[in-house]
């Protein structure tokens, strides 16, 4: 869909486990938890892409090496300039 204007969305995320928890991992090694990091952070180009980046963590902080399942929902509106 082509449109000028701003996108807004909103992303809901679920792990099954109760002692998981979803985020990422900043520069300086620390885990930002329930936050996705989009790259690049500003604005996206018509036509262009982001990277989102999530890392599932255990009770410790400390990335899982198990397979875990994650559930994404996500909703978007096209806002007119």
């Amino acid at each position: 869909m082509e449109s000028e204007g701003s996108i807004n969305f909103s992303i809901t995320t679920e792990v099954e486990q109760a002692a998981r928890k979803i985020g990422y991992i900043d520069n300086a090694g620390a885990f930002v938890d329930g936050v996705i990091q989009v790259d690049p952070s500003g604005q996206v180009s018509a036509g262009g892409t982001a990277a989102l980046t999530v890392v599932v963590v255990d009770d410790n902080n400390d990335p899982v090496t198990t397979e875990e399942r994650v559930r994404w929902e996500a909703n978007f509106e096209v806002v007119p300039e």
